[in-house]
């Protein structure tokens, strides 16, 4: 991703580094965990799509970190469910996961 004379590269650590592609100057780095798959920026918020299946988006002023969406991972859904107030999921990663829409 390209933005306002930045790069925003993702790597298979679970980096995504910032360069300055003015003098190629590296200007940070944001820790994920896990693959980046997708970056997009808009003013100081970075959001991310992660192998995982998660959406996790970062304010490059702070650093802290906000997770939209926690997926199963790399396994399937095999179960859902609504009630008034909650999606509920399971997969075959041996989880349930609780969502607030």
């Amino acid at each position: 991703m390209w933005n306002n004379g930045k790069l925003y590269s993702g790597g298979s650590d679970g980096t995504i580094k910032v360069v300055n592609t003015a003098d190629g100057t590296a200007v940070c780095a944001y820790d994920f965990g896990s693959l980046p798959r997708a970056i997009d920026v808009m003013d100081n918020l970075l959001l991310v799509g992660l192998r995982t299946g998660s959406i996790v988006e970062t304010d490059m002023t702070s650093g802290s970190q906000t997770t939209y969406v926690q997926s199963h991972n790399d396994g399937e859904v095999w179960g859902l469910d609504v009630d008034n107030a909650s999606v509920w999921t399971t997969g075959d990663d041996n989880q349930v996961i609780q969502w607030s829409p």
